[in-house]
């Protein structure tokens, strides 16, 4: 049997559960974690969980435990079961082709992080950025504090930045740094989620939460068939949303064929 475990029951969690029961074709078990502390049905083997909460809880170690959460490896579970994440960014050859398409002109791409386990993906993306003329800066930062002043000490101005689901790095002060410098200097902002586009990022290509349910009850069903399965998914549809004003400011012009492809486009 495949359980459900939410961190809470915000809007997130809830359309990803709804995105999982969709695709699965029928309700599972399903623990709020912000509620009472249910138990998991005695034949559970499969785990969907949502958020790292969810994701940290301790369950046996016979049972595979399928999730998403910000900005956490697998590792950071603590299990010596099996784990497989759902991404919640693109795939890197996908974000690498719509940033292209967002700004045909992108050659320097300035990433700044904080968390371990996104060197790898950063590697990825290099490789898959690469083919297509465009080189990524990335600065691995120890502390929030330390933004401005990396900023500042860039060697050259950089084409666009790029900011990854990286809680430990975005708050309203690092986003703030980052809109500004965007604004003020005609430098596209692409950010993780179409929250930050809606408060004044450029754009975001990333997949919806009922697409990160639908694609873990992808991967559960094909757990249950004993079908091949990696330690990470990449959904597969992504969705885009630009801000306008923000896309004025950086310099760029989309065509109506361009926007009508957007999920949702901020004036």
């Amino acid at each position: 049997m495949v359980a459900a475990v939410l961190s809470s029951g915000s809007g997130a969690y809830t359309n990803s559960l709804a995105g999982f029961e969709k695709e699965w074709g029928r309700a599972v078990p399903v623990i709020n974690m912000a509620g009472a502390n249910a138990e998991l049905p005695r034949n559970t083997g499969i785990i969907a969980a949502f958020g790292a909460k969810a994701a940290m809880r301790p369950y046996p170690d016979g049972l595979t435990l399928i999730y998403w959460a910000p900005a956490m490896g697998g590792e950071q579970t603590g299990r010596a079961g099996r784990v497989i994440k759902i991404n919640l960014a693109p795939r890197p050859d996908i974000l690498a082709a719509r940033l292209k398409e967002i700004q045909p002109k992108l050659k320097l791409l300035r990433i700044f992080f904080m968390a371990e386990h996104l060197t790898a993906y950063i590697e990825e993306l290099r490789s898959a950025f690469r083919p297509l003329g465009i080189a990524i800066q990335a600065g691995k930062l120890g502390r929030r504090e330390d933004l401005p002043d990396a900023m500042r000490a860039m060697n050259a101005k950089p084409d666009a930045l790029l900011v990854l689901n990286d809680p430990a790095l975005i708050n309203a002060q690092t986003f703030a740094v980052l809109k500004d410098y965007s604004w003020a200097n005609g430098v596209p902002f692409y950010a993780p989620t179409s929250g930050l586009v809606e408060q004044g990022a450029t754009a975001c290509v990333a997949p919806s939460f009922a697409e990160l349910g639908r694609a873990a009850a992808q991967t559960a069903r094909k757990v249950s068939a004993g079908s091949p399965v990696g330690e990470e998914v990449y959904p597969e549809v992504n969705e885009l949303t630009v801000n306008l004003a923000a896309a004025e400011k950086a310099g760029l012009v989309f065509s109506e064929e361009f926007l009508k492809n957007a999920r949702k486009v901020s004036p």
